[in-house]
């Protein structure tokens, strides 16, 4: 049976408060929007700078991975706002099936959103150990990954989003939510298994971090661990706002999924806490990582350094050359 096009009337009461719903998914179009201008803004300044662009592949494939999610967010609102506005106009909503919900463009795009940022900051935590524990192997194999931390994390990522498709194909007829969040798209259990990962990825590439930054900071020699800390610092800076901002609120959520109040509570801050979490980024470059902040002062406010030379010494000293002919004649006559 394919729903598509189907509709059935709900009754006045049905619409009571989604006024406010309405409202709340306005705010997460602008605000998903915002921030996905903003990793827009840290793309161009990571790609047009030459220094940054060698050395922070992972860093743009964060980047890459929180406007995805940024974005997923704002064609979210957009989608609900329409959703729920022609539900107060005709009072009647969609008859939907998984399937349908599944391969709607804003679900498909959210689905790389929740799973690519942290599928991005555990494969950086894991690079810093490879970097730190086997620093030499790490540095003759540097060269050749250009380019694959991006394609890894995005086909790790695709291959998880293909089991979700696979369960919602296998529940194509099932009848579910009007408004096809994930759990009405995939079911319980993937719905469950990409809060998981939001809490279990955070988590883990913080320790991960953590043992780098212990084992740079106490037992590497200190021009090793000088080039390793500065790189660590805004890692594990990033790791700690995405444990409170993305772990915490995720685990609450998956703690209280089957209460509906309470997920609903939760769910509404959680959005605006994720967007935060992706656009807070940038900040954390401007504070923590010194040629980031040279470059974005040179690429966006158009800061150049001026390079100055001390002058030694204000006398100007000159050696008066004379031609062969009238230096012998000077001779001669101091000769004669």
């Amino acid at each position: 049976m394919r729903a598509s096009g189907l509709r059935e009337p709900v009754n006045s009461s049905f619409i009571i408060g989604m006024d406010d719903v309405v409202v709340y998914h306005k705010v997460n179009t602008i605000l998903g929007a915002a921030v996905t201008l903003v990793n827009v803004l840290l793309l161009f300044v990571f790609c047009t700078s030459s220094s940054l662009r060698r050395k922070s592949e992972v860093l743009i494939a964060l980047c890459a991975a929180d406007g995805v999610n940024c974005f997923s967010i704002s064609l979210m609102g957009l989608n609900r706002v329409l959703l729920y506005t022609k539900i107060i106009e005709t009072l009647t909503i969609p008859i939907r099936t998984s399937w349908e919900c599944a391969v709607e463009p804003w679900l498909i795009t959210r689905g790389f959103g929740d799973l690519w940022p942290p599928t991005v900051q555990i494969a950086m935590a894991i690079d810093r150990c490879l970097a730190v524990f086997n620093p030499i192997s790490y540095r003759k194999s540097s060269f050749k990954r250009n380019g694959v931390f991006f394609l890894l994390t995005i086909s790790i990522v695709t291959c998880e989003l293909l089991v979700g498709y696979f369960i919602a194909w296998t529940r194509r007829l099932v009848k579910v939510k009007y408004w096809c969040g994930r759990k009405a798209a995939f079911g319980d259990f993937f719905a469950s298994f990409l809060y998981a990962s939001n809490i279990v990825c955070y988590l883990l590439a913080f320790t991960l971090t953590l043992m780098a930054y212990f084992k740079s900071q106490y037992w590497m020699d200190k021009n090793s661990s000088r080039e390793q800390l500065v790189r660590i610092r805004y890692l594990l800076m990033i790791s700690i706002l995405s444990i409170i901002l993305i772990s915490i609120p995720n685990g609450i959520s998956l703690f209280y999924q089957y209460i509906s109040h309470v997920a609903n509570a939760i769910a509404k801050p959680s959005t605006y806490l994720t967007c935060v979490n992706s656009g807070i980024n940038i900040f954390v470059y401007l504070v923590f990582y010194k040629e980031f902040r040279d470059e974005f002062k040179r690429i966006i406010l158009r800061i150049n350094k001026i390079r100055t030379i001390p002058v030694i010494s204000d006398k100007i000293v000159t050696t008066e050359l004379r031609s062969p002919r009238l230096f012998n004649t000077t001779i001669q006559h101091q000769n004669q």
